[in-house]
């Protein structure tokens, strides 16, 4: 599970960050298929360390658009340290139409470049 503070970061950032267990406890429980509805419906970004989302994306593409988050299990404060070293790579990424991007130690990632 992703951090709360992360969304706080995005909406620090100037993005409109929601997290799932927070901002939609109304539909709790909530599975990936809705999750995807949502994003879809709403046209937001899923930030997720879930391999099923990679899965999905592999599968049928997009959308919705995923950030992966490839980090394994790292304290949170270096998981914030990532996003402020990458967020403006990240975003451009999505801005030129990539639907699916990956943060990982060495970097942002996307399809085909690993």
């Amino acid at each position: 599970m992703l951090p709360d503070k992360l969304c706080s970061f995005l909406r620090q950032h100037g993005y409109d960050g929601l997290h799932v267990e927070i901002d939609f406890i109304h539909l709790h429980p909530i599975d990936d298929k809705e999750i995807r509805a949502i994003a879809n419906q709403r046209d937001r970004i899923i930030i997720t360390k879930d391999n099923d989302f990679k899965k999905q994306y592999q599968l049928k593409g997009a959308p919705p658009k995923v950030l992966f988050i490839d980090l394994g299990n790292i304290r949170n404060s270096m998981l914030m340290g990532y996003f402020t070293d990458y967020l403006n790579e990240i975003i451009t990424y999505f801005k030129q139409g990539h639907a699916f991007v990956t943060l990982a130690e060495e970097g942002v990632i996307l399809p085909g470049n690993s």
